[in-house]
């Protein structure tokens, strides 16, 4: 997104926070009280990132803290902790934390991601450009003269040199970053200016290889094109020219690295086309690709920031790691004691939820707890003791005075509907409101002490923001864990066709899953987010909106009344 609806967002998304879901500032305020002005201006740069995180969560968490203190996984799991004689009294703060973490860790990965798009939408560039900014180290050069004849090694020398955005802005080759009419553009050193041969050299290939790929992945939901056209004046006519963006040239160089490995992309969309499900060799292929594209230790010229970007870009594409983490749950309950299938096609919809998620980092771990909730679940049950899996529905029924039969009371019936629904209701929490509401906060919180950080400066909040987010991700080194499919995963599923039948519909959900909800959240986004049927969800959405509404609204004021 431009550098205009970013600013335009965070304006917005601070008022939707403050007055449609009167979320407390002041709160958010709370430790920096009686902080000397001097120390507030001169903190470490990093430091800004936690302590704004820290802030919007004190900010954000009454928001969920009613639905997750008394959520039944959290208390099926104290109840299995008494029956265990753990007695262990960490288990409500650890339980909390984790959450807490999750939601930190992914707000700040996914802003930076932002934020460095943002940068990237202000620095275009050629193709014949990006032949040197991707790959800009001086051997490169040298090794492609002297492997000129063949070009099957000019290939792989390339790949060995590609260069993130982060790398250059780091090293000074992109410089005049913060500075000028235009803070976020950047003027750009050269290796040596009698490279253009080299260069032209480098221009026709790229350009093929890289419209390949958009061609080849064009079906692909979570996909975005890296050669784009923008309309420029020539001679007073309008011509069409192609450029990229500086912040996606690393993730195209990667992408352009597995090329030939991309085709699996396709086969398994054509085999979906002609009704054929997905066979043991495909999934290898799609394995191996996965596996390539996150090859990223050996690569010199990129940053721990650089490379979480390529990963979550990958992630986005092709949501692997999330398919991975979905289906060794589901096959371990399979071959489990208690042998719960999730194979059918009602399952498969339900469960392809979490790869809406925007937090990609983090959301695989949300999908082990909500297992981890089953089967605690299912131990309870098998123990005949008294367990519970509410979901909000049944609360708002307790809350509204309604009649029902208590779920928590039951203790021979194991109801794997139960589950499912709660699991819908987290997976549909988590990706429309928990993590874009809390995005938003951190986004807002961070803009905020940026501004008061940089008083008497002249250096742009973006690019501040830029720099602060990718100091944080390199010092504390974050990481998206990835995860694949082992020999024993590749051998089970070949020798089980039931398996791989129901891992084929997986797969496929999962290729063409895209994130949707755009964040900072503006009113169009409440909208989209908010029920629009008469439905327990929505009703739990305005009591929440009511208890929040009193707490701001001075006392004796008259509150805004829903017809529940």
């Amino acid at each position: 997104m431009k550098v205009e609806e970013f600013v335009n967002r965070i304006d917005e998304a601070e008022k939707v926070l403050k007055y449609t879901f009167r979320l407390n500032f002041a709160a958010a305020e709370d430790q920096k009280q009686g902080m000397p002005a001097e120390e507030v201006a001169n903190q470490e740069r990093g430091l800004l990132v936690e302590e704004a995180a820290e802030q919007a969560y004190r900010m954000f968490a009454p928001f969920v803290s009613d639905r997750w203190n008394g959520h039944p996984f959290l208390t099926n799991r104290v109840r299995l902790d008494e029956l265990n004689k753990n007695l262990d009294i960490g288990i409500l703060t650890e339980f909390h934390e984790k959450r807490k973490n999750m939601l930190i860790k992914d707000a700040i990965v996914s802003v930076y991601c932002m934020v460095r798009e943002v940068v990237g939408e202000e620095n275009r560039i050629t193709v014949y450009a990006s032949g040197e900014y991707a790959f800009f180290d001086e051997e490169a050069f040298v090794e492609e003269k002297e492997a000129e004849q063949d070009k099957k090694k000019k290939r792989k020398n390339l790949s060995k040199y590609i260069t993130g955005m982060d790398d250059l802005l780091e090293r000074g080759i992109y410089h005049k970053f913060g500075e000028g009419k235009n803070p976020l553009k950047v003027e750009k050193d050269h290796v040596e200016a009698n490279r253009a041969e080299f260069l032209r050299s480098r221009n026709q290939p790229l350009k093929r290889s890289i419209n390949g790929l958009d061609k080849k992945l064009a079906e692909v939901s979570g996909y975005k094109p890296f050669i784009k056209n923008k309309e420029v004046n020539v001679k007073g006519e309008s011509v069409l020219r192609e450029f990229l963006n500086i912040s996606d040239l690393d993730v195209m160089a990667i992408f352009r690295r597995s090329s030939s490995r991309w085709n699996v992309v396709e086969k398994i969309e054509k085999s979906k086309s002609d009704n054929i499900g997905l066979d043991i060799e495909r999934l290898q292929e799609l394995n191996g690709l996965y596996k390539s594209l996150n090859q990223l230790e050996s690569l010199r010229h990129m940053t721990a920031a650089d490379k979480l970007y390529v990963q979550v870009q990958i992630e986005k594409v092709l949501n692997y790691n999330m398919m991975v983490c979905l289906w060794k749950n589901i096959s371990e309950l399979a071959n489990s004691r208690a042998n719960i299938l999730l194979f059918d096609t009602e399952s498969i919809e339900t469960m392809s939820n979490c790869f809406k998620m925007n937090n990609v980092v983090c959301r695989a771990e949300i999908v082990n707890m909500e297992f981890d909730g089953l089967r605690d679940y299912k131990e309870l049950q098998e123990k005949k003791e008294n367990r519970t899996m509410d979901t909000w529905k049944t609360e708002l029924q307790d809350v509204f005075g309604k009649t029902i039969a208590r779920q928590n009371d039951e203790q021979d019936l194991f109801d794997l509907n139960r589950w499912k629904a709660v699991y819908k209701e987290d997976i549909d929490s988590w990706t429309n409101w928990a993590f874009p509401l809390f995005l938003s906060c951190f986004c807002v919180v961070l803009r905020k002490n940026i501004e008061e950080n940089m008083k008497g400066k002249g250096q742009n909040v973006v690019c501040r923001m830029y720099n602060e987010l990718s100091e944080y991700i390199k010092e504390k080194d974050v990481k998206l864990e990835t995860r694949l499919f082992d020999e024993n995963d590749m051998r089970e599923l070949e020798q089980n066709t039931i398996m791989l039948k129901a891992l084929s519909g997986y797969v496929t959900r999962a290729i063409e899953t895209a994130q949707e909800i755009k964040v900072p959240i503006t009113l169009e986004e409440i909208d989209t987010m908010m029920p629009k049927k008469k439905d327990y969800y929505l009703k739990y959405s305005k009591l929440q909106f009511l208890k929040r509404n009193e707490a701001v609204l001075a006392g004796g004021m008259s509150v805004i009344k829903f017809t529940i």
